[in-house]
């Protein structure tokens, strides 16, 4: 119990020493929990970043893979028309040659007298796509060259066959014979003729069914009168060279017609090729995704992935967007999620979507390819995230990249917080105060160790009082260095090393680090850490008081134990207990003004000590100038050692219920009345049956 009051006398730290380090806490507490509060909003806005971030990956590779598709149907295009571009130039020689081949039948038809070139020269420049009359016509026209042939042949034979005429006449009875026959047989023949001419001529029909086929009617009409006369005035190979030509022309005609086609559709192509490029151009600039994501090969990447996944991708992973903020609303207080429609403007055909558009007769409307267009319609129309924070509207990467700024200056300012805690605060400031009042215990132990140690009782009992750091009470963290640490708050601040200071930077911060751990486990805020770091830094709890005794010339310097002090007498207890206890009222006066009273009182006052040890406690007590009152039954304080007391003596009657008050002064030398009204005149024999207080 005296070492407790021993150092419950010490001062504590003050409100006002503790200011310093009790700001800068509270600064750094509310930094810490701007932190957490921060981290926390980043956390939230990383996970709506992530899900937005596949939502954008999404956006751009639709948009990307529209772009490719259209390359490639662009590229396809160009090189088809290519291909239409040699294919007419070959159409061309052809139709070169058929008007040559044509030249040459009208100069065979000049020398042979062919009756059906003209008509059949007419019908080749017709139009016409029939390979298998064409077919008909070469033949004609080939078995018609031979018959040239043989005409000329028989010319230059026209000599010898006159010269066998005569012959020939003889036999003639003969063949006569035989005419009747051939001409039977030439009937059969010219009945299987027409019935093969009106077979062409339906065959005709049904190819021009079933290939779509339309010649012109004036050509359509040559050449079913061709047919019709098929080996009367034409032969089957002029129909067949008729029908190349048609077909030369016609080829020629066809390619045209598909290279105006494709030269319109490669057009359109390209301009649906600049639409998805713009779409694509948008999305780069928005620069929500990755730089490696925004390259042609990232791009192109996003594309595949995007063609891989299902159509409702897009809109499963913006509401996961939406989620992820539903998720975080009670994180972002500060902050409202607005969704935004943005349209890309594309210069998209004029009334695509509708009826009138695409009808054929709107030329001037109407579109190769509808749907391509409307995909790229419906791909530049995406979402947008927007988080509004008073009046900026801002992206979620903005806002998290602004987190992360600001978290890192947090971060800063906490270790420059802390530095200035460690360094400034603790070292100079609290380190120094805690130096003073460690310095100042010390110097008032050797005082009343000086005052102890002339307050020797008859016995030749003195008590000595240590305070020595408790390394074994001190907690693991600081015990172990707890003696270095006291010496180095002793030693000059400028002469410190920087590796003294760090001792003493970590003694504290482990101090502080503990206070934090206690109010972190009942209370969060700056209030709480007052009393957790005011235990912490209590120097008090850092050292012990120690009594030790001497007596005599036997005993020196020994530990006062509870063994030694019930071995004592009643004097001796009471100066073992008197001695600590004046000293601990003295130390609580050492930090008073010095016109202050140093009131001490005392109730039954020194009971049980002999009038020689009642001497020493009378001196202990004046040595430390103490203003007292004290009460006892037998206690008068007329000692030499006491240079001026009132006494107050109460009397009471036998059973009077009343109270007498007898006032005496004592000067040091003796005792006189205060009053001319005190009763009887012998002072010794009135002391002997009063109760007596004195001051």
């Amino acid at each position: 119990m005296i070492y407790e009051i021993l150092n419950a006398s010490l001062p504590a730290l003050t409100d006002e020493e503790l200011r310093p380090l009790s700001e800068t806490l509270a600064n750094i507490e509310q930094t810490r929990l701007s932190l957490e509060q921060m981290r926390r909003e980043e956390k939230a806005f990383s996970q709506l970043c992530q899900a937005y971030t596949a939502y954008n990956r999404s956006v751009l590779g639709k948009r990307a893979s529209l772009l490719l598709g259209q390359r490639e149907r662009l590229q396809a295009a160009e090189r088809r028309l290519e291909a239409i571009g040699g294919e007419q130039k070959e159409a061309e020689a052809l139709c070169a040659q058929a008007a040559a081949a044509l030249a040459a039948l009208g100069e065979l038809a000049a020398d042979g007298v062919f009756p059906e070139h003209a008509a059949l020269a007419a019908e080749a420049t017709a139009e016409t796509a029939d390979d298998a009359l064409a077919q008909v016509f070469r033949q004609r026209l080939k078995a018609w060259r031979a018959h040239l042939r043989a005409v000329r042949a028989a010319f230059a034979d026209i000599g010898q066959r006159r010269e066998e005429f005569a012959r020939l006449a003889q036999e003639f009875s003969e063949e006569l014979r035989q005419l009747d026959v051939y001409k039977e047989e030439k009937a059969q023949a010219e009945r299987a003729l027409g019935e093969a001419r009106q077979a062409l001529v339906a065959q005709y029909y049904e190819w021009k069914k079933a290939y779509a086929e339309r010649l012109p009617v004036e050509e359509e009409t040559k050449l079913l009168g061709m047919l019709a006369d098929l080996y009367e005035t034409c032969d089957w190979q002029d129909v067949t060279e008729v029908l190349e030509a048609a077909q030369t022309a016609a080829q020629q005609r066809l390619l045209a017609q598909e290279s105006e086609r494709l030269t319109r559709a490669c057009a359109e192509r390209r301009q649906l090729t600049a639409a998805a490029e713009k779409l694509v151009e948008a999305e780069r600039a928005y620069a929500f995704l990755p730089a490696e994501e925004l390259t042609p090969q990232g791009i192109a990447a996003l594309a595949k992935a995007q063609e891989s996944s299902d159509a409702a991708t897009l809109a499963k992973r913006f509401t996961r967007v939406s989620n992820a903020y539903q998720e975080s609303q009670s994180v972002l207080t500060e902050y409202r999620l607005i969704l935004q429609t943005a349209e890309t403007a594309l210069a998209l055909p004029a009334g695509l979507g509708t009826a009138a558009a695409l009808a054929a007769d709107d030329a001037a409307a109407a579109v190769l390819f509808p749907e391509d267009w409307q995909a790229l319609r419906e791909a530049a129309a995406r979402q947008l995230v927007l988080t509004v924070s008073g009046s900026r509207k801002e992206s979620p990467y903005a806002e998290r990249d602004a987190l992360a700024q600001r978290l890192a200056e947090q971060q800063n300012l906490l270790s420059e917080q802390d530095e200035a805690l460690y360094k400034q605060i603790i070292m100079n400031s609290i380190g120094a105060t805690i130096s003073a009042h460690i310095y100042d215990a010390e110097r008032w132990v050797s005082q009343m160790n000086a005052i102890m140690a002339q307050s020797e009782t008859s016995s030749g009992l003195r008590f000595h009082l240590s305070w020595k750091p408790d390394v074994d009470a001190a907690d693991a963290a600081g015990g172990e260095n707890l003696r270095e640490v006291v010496r180095l708050l002793h030693a000059d601040p400028g002469a410190l090393t920087e590796e003294d200071r760090g001792k003493l930077m970590d003694f504290f911060k482990n101090r502080v680090d503990q206070a934090r751990a206690i109010a972190d486990a009942d209370d969060k805020s700056a209030d709480a850490w007052s009393p957790a770091v005011r235990d912490m830094l209590d120097y008090r709890q850092w050292f012990a008081f120690q009594l030790s005794y001497d007596k005599g010339e036997k005993i020196r310097r020994r530990q006062l134990t509870d063994r030694n002090f019930f071995q004592f007498s009643g004097g001796e207890k009471a100066m073992a207990m008197y001695a600590p206890l004046f000293s601990a009222a003295y130390s609580r006066y050492q930090e008073a003004a010095p016109d202050a009273p140093r009131l001490i009182t005392l109730d039954e006052a020194f009971a049980g000590v002999d009038e020689q040890n009642m001497r020493d406690m009378f001196r202990l007590v004046e040595s430390m100038h103490f203003n007292y009152i004290m009460n006892s039954q037998a206690v008068w304080g007329e000692y030499d050692v006491v240079p001026e007391l009132n006494i107050y003596s109460l009397m009471r009657p036998l059973n009077a219920p009343f109270v007498t008050l007898v006032k005496f002064h004592w000067d040091g030398r003796m005792r006189r009345p205060l009053d001319a009204g005190a009763e009887g005149s012998g002072e010794t024999e009135a002391a002997d049956d009063a109760d007596g207080a004195a001051g």
